[in-house]
């Protein structure tokens, strides 16, 4: 496919290929611009119900404008193959972030951005009553200036439309399934929600809550088992972002967020403060503090000399064996004072 020209569409290279067909970069040779152009194959288009999906797809999508989702240009047909025409976006796949950062997850302040911007997109397509069904870091694209935009609404749902499936099919990526889809039950965008839960988890430790060997085993998993407490994975993770997460995989679809706005509001009153910190969280100490912190203690540890062995002999002081006269002694202890306001230190003469 590489080289061919499609339309006015030049090949230029593959980018990837799913369960909804493969995609291509491009160039549009009208508009001189880079495009990622998605084909069925062959062999799938010629079924009348995947076709069907796939017009789904472009209807969907194309009804979205919000700038953290793909855009979609166009819908296209040639010899008998439809391909969709979409925004090209130069970056890379969460997913890939996740993986460069397995042994120091993502920052803090990073994950909250990508989860904020992730939630906003999510939030105008359940506006329209579309469900994407398939959120998973892997359909979630960072450019160069952390900006983020969601990808791939070919599991998309359309409230109202028709939402054509074969028997026994199950829409979604294993790991990233809520537990109604896992069980083959209709979903709603209370789904979206669990999968964007999936996602902030995975960006948080770097692994998926809900994991196997197969796909039955990672089922089992998302039905009847509890993810492992982020806190284990970092423990400077802030307690409210621990309560939005468990809030976000609560099974019982009822009892989780019911709307992407309740989301946003969660987020944006999340504090990366030392109030905030869990528990078992310690704020790392800068060289100028624990500079500080060294400094009072040979203080303190030269004033306790000091007080234990002063010897007053007329106006004489001994310290550490060295004499000192009382106005050098009263300037040490104003210095120590005054350096340590918060240790009770008294000096006097007896």
């Amino acid at each position: 496919m590489t080289g061919k020209t499609i339309l006015h569409y030049e090949i230029i290279e593959e980018l990837g290929r799913g369960g909804m067909g493969v995609v291509y970069l491009a160039q549009d040779l009208k508009l001189k611009r880079e495009v990622a152009i998605k084909f069925l194959p062959r062999i799938i288009g010629a079924d009348s119900d995947e076709r069907k999906r796939f017009e789904i797809e472009a209807q969907a999508a194309a009804a979205l404008n919000h700038p953290n989702i793909a855009h979609i240009y166009a819908i296209e047909e040639s010899d008998d193959q439809m391909f969709i025409v979409m925004e090209y976006i130069e970056g890379k796949e969460l997913k890939d972030l996740v993986g460069a950062y397995c042994d120091a997850p993502i920052p803090i302040n990073n994950v909250i951005n990508y989860a904020t911007q992730m939630a906003k997109g999510l939030d105008a397509a359940h506006k329209k009553g579309i469900v994407h069904r398939d959120i998973k870091s892997a359909n979630i694209m960072i450019t160069g200036d952390d900006h983020l935009k969601i990808m791939d609404f070919g599991l998309a749902k359309v409230r109202g439309g028709t939402l054509v499936t074969k028997s026994g099919t199950t829409f979604g990526t294993a790991a990233y399934m809520s537990p109604e889809q896992v069980r083959g039950n209709e979903v709603d965008h209370r789904s979206d929600i669990w999968s964007f839960g999936v996602v902030l988890y995975e960006m948080l430790t770097g692994k998926l809550p809900f994991s196997g060997d197969y796909e039955a085993a990672v089922a089992y998993s998302i039905l009847n088992e509890e993810p492992s407490p982020i806190s284990g994975s970092n423990p400077e993770i802030p307690a409210t972002i621990t309560k939005i997460i468990e809030k976000l995989l609560k099974k019982n679809s009822s009892e989780r967020y019911q709307n992407t706005a309740e989301i946003l509001s969660d987020l944006a009153d999340i504090n990366i403060g030392q109030s905030s910190l869990s528990p078992n969280a310690q704020q790392p100490l800068n060289d100028s503090r624990k500079s500080l912190i060294i400094a009072k203690k040979n203080i303190l540890f030269l004033s306790t000399i000091a007080l234990v062995h002063k010897v007053f002999s007329g106006n004489r002081y001994r310290i550490m064996g060295l004499v000192v006269i009382e106005p050098v002694f009263r300037h040490i202890e104003a210095w120590i004072i005054d350096v340590m306001p918060a240790v009770p230190i008294s000096f006097g003469l007896n």
